[in-house]
């Protein structure tokens, strides 16, 4: 075990394997694949008309194709409310037309595939492709989530992507999954610390464990572990910017030594927060 109070580099590793994803599973003939609709078909749809369209239309020349329904409420104009209604008449099969951002080779047929990997496989997940896989590695937790961030920086937008890590967090929480969430407290920056706090008032209303580390020391990892066996490990912090926008690049490794090293690490930094959340000095 990492002694908890050691400053040290995790693991640093150098990777040389990128795995290939299958198709995906199931095909609704009487939905329309929103990667491949048109404008016109979008807007005879109930829910959305001829602004909705537009707005699907342009957020997905911006980003790229779908891979999960979810994703539509990163475009502005589109909250939890719609993406519920539109539901019944969509689907994100990763249509092949389109826009889509530049990456570098070998990573673009990924950004439409489903999320599969074998022991010992390492993949890659540069800039926004990290927030579908994890939405997806959460909602398949069947056992454990431990989680590790230096920010996790929640508001109240329909369109922020750590809000929805927190609803996914909660939902796995309330079908029986152990969800642990161990966060920074620093010891100079008071806008962390009621960053991280917020967050964490957020979580632990669901019943998840929430810990934080002692102001003494800065825990700066960026680490998810699940189910003993998965681990995402890299520079994604859990902001809207880190999951949105930036050049962040982590990996996601199946190895089931790996994530009982991490979650080791991870209990070995961290100290048990009060039930009721005090405000950082």
């Amino acid at each position: 075990m990492i002694a908890g109070k050691e400053k040290k580099t995790i693991l640093p590793l150098i990777f040389c394997c990128l795995i290939v994803w299958g198709n995906p599973g199931s095909v609704r003939a009487d939905k329309l694949d929103i990667n491949t609709a048109t404008t016109d078909e979008l807007t005879s749809l109930p829910y959305i008309g001829s602004r909705r369209a537009e707005i699907i239309r342009d957020c997905r020349k911006a980003q790229g194709p779908f891979q999960d329904l979810i994703e539509l409420e990163a475009c502005k104009g589109i909250g939890p409310d719609t993406l519920k209604a539109m539901r019944n008449d969509l689907q994100a099969l990763g249509g092949e037309t389109g826009s889509t951002p530049s990456a570098p080779v070998g990573l673009k047929e990924e950004k439409t595939s489903p999320l599969k990997s074998a022991p010992g496989d390492i993949l890659i997940l540069a800039d926004s492709d990290y927030f579908p896989a994890l939405l997806k590695k959460i909602r398949t937790a069947r056992n454990s989530i431990d989680l590790t961030m230096f920010v996790f920086k929640t508001t109240n937008s329909s369109n922020n992507r750590p809000r929805l890590v927190v609803e996914e967090l909660r939902a796995a929480a309330s079908r029986g999954v152990k969800v642990r969430v161990f966060l920074e407290e620093s010891g100079y920056d008071k806008g962390l610390n009621e960053t991280n706090r917020h967050t964490a008032e957020k979580l632990r209303g669901k019943g998840i464990e929430v810990f934080f580390d002692s102001p003494g020391i800065t825990t700066h990892g960026k680490l998810v572990v699940m189910d003993h066996r998965y681990s995402f490990v890299g520079s994604h912090n859990l902001t809207h910017a880190a999951l949105t926008y930036n050049n962040e690049l982590s990996l996601l490794i199946d190895n089931s030594a790996l994530a009982q090293t991490l979650t080791a690490y991870m209990e070995g930094i961290v100290r048990p927060i009060a039930m009721t959340l005090q405000k950082a000095p």
